[in-house]
């Protein structure tokens, strides 16, 4: 998985899991805030992808196995999905 890591002046350590198009994206930017590529490969979720998932944004993580599926079923980019399947059939 694409994985980056940066220690904050405090000295507290901050990861980055990407997923290549999120990865192919941000590199640049991480390079120039100090940030080092650590891992390559496909994570097991991208930390982008899962922060624009209306599940995570609405909260509906613990919602019905319905409630969930139907809002995946409503999702433009379900077929790119690395969540997909993980939590309902």
């Amino acid at each position: 998985m694409p994985t980056w890591k940066r220690k904050d002046a405090a000295g507290t350590v901050h990861f980055q899991f990407l997923c290549s198009a999120c990865n192919a994206q941000k590199a640049p930017f991480l390079e120039q805030d100090q940030w080092i590529q650590v891992r390559d490969g496909e994570p097991a979720s991208c930390n982008d992808c899962v922060l624009g998932c209306a599940l995570t944004t609405r909260t509906l993580w613990g919602a019905a196995d319905e409630v969930r599926a139907a809002v995946c079923d409503e999702c433009p980019t379900l077929d790119a999905c690395t969540l997909k399947g993980r939590y309902f059939c």
